[in-house]
């Protein structure tokens, strides 16, 4: 495993450490979990993107984000209209605005993703 795996790993497991566990039928709508399609908008440059979250091993196919990448990581658990600032490895700081879902998996049903 990479040294930018490792980190990000890192990131992710303290992000998760404050996430409220749930039912899959009580996640909100609104909610970016893994699997979902988000519409969020790079705040510093005004720039919008469409993404699915996923893990590693489908981020090659289009339009998808890892949940083990930065993005990814920073996305996950957000909800709808909320921002995040998120520092990068690089050290470059982001802001992030979820603009909205267009799909999740749990408020679609689709259990077994």
């Amino acid at each position: 495993m990479g040294l930018a795996y490792r980190v990000e790993g890192r990131k992710l497991r303290r992000a998760l450490h404050r996430a409220v566990v749930v039912r899959p039928t009580s996640v909100p709508f609104d909610v970016v979990t893994m699997n979902s399609t988000v519409d969020y908008e790079d705040v510093r440059v005004g720039r919008a993107r469409r993404v699915t979250l996923v893990y590693p091993w489908r981020a090659h196919e289009p339009s998808t984000v890892s949940v083990l990448s930065s993005v990814g990581t920073a996305l996950l658990g957000l909800r709808a209209g909320d921002s995040v600032s998120w520092t990068f490895d690089d050290g470059s700081l982001k802001v992030f605005r979820i603009l909205g879902l267009r799909y999740q998996p749990e408020a679609a049903g689709h259990w077994h993703l």
